[in-house]
């Protein structure tokens, strides 16, 4: 997940797999953003190369005590805020049919976003779970075809 980057390409705040329709699992993010399961970014400031986290969300936690007072209160406002992050994303999808090697290069591309140059490196969110490559298995070096220029993301990965 990308938005346009003011100096040039996309900026990737979010990478993500699955093994089911897109549309349905988009469907699935959608529901979560607009119900303070996941964080919410400022959008201008993402565009920027900033992280402005303006909604930590719930994720696992229960929906209970302050935050979910905080919640109920900004809901009107964080909605439309979630809503102007998912107007201003760009989704770039690679078709990948084995599993593991769906997941593998999940953990490959986050490893590269936390090991890159500021601004990049700040931008995803930190203690994503990934599966990267376990010591068992050869080493797999992937290309990156997207015509776009999806910044911090190289041609090459070795996964």
């Amino acid at each position: 997940m990308t938005v346009e980057y003011e100096a040039g390409g996309y900026i990737i705040f979010g990478v993500g797999i699955t093994g089911r329709p897109f549309a349905k699992r988009f469907a699935e993010h959608r529901r979560s953003y607009l119900t303070g399961s996941y964080n919410i970014l400022d959008t201008p400031s993402l565009r920027r190369g900033i992280r402005h986290q303006i909604w930590h969300g719930f994720w696992s936690e229960p929906r209970v005590g302050e935050r979910a007072e905080e919640y109920a209160r900004r809901r009107d406002e964080l909605r439309n805020l979630a809503l102007e992050q998912l107007r201003s994303t760009n989704i770039f999808v690679a078709h990948v049919d084995e599993p593991r090697l769906r997941a593998r290069i999940e953990a490959g591309i986050m490893q590269i976003l936390y090991s890159s140059a500021e601004p990049f490196r700040a931008i995803p969110d930190k203690g994503v779970h990934v599966e990267p490559r376990w010591r068992s298995e050869s080493p797999i070096t992937v290309r990156n075809q997207c015509p776009q220029v999806l910044n911090a993301l190289p041609e090459m990965l070795s996964v």
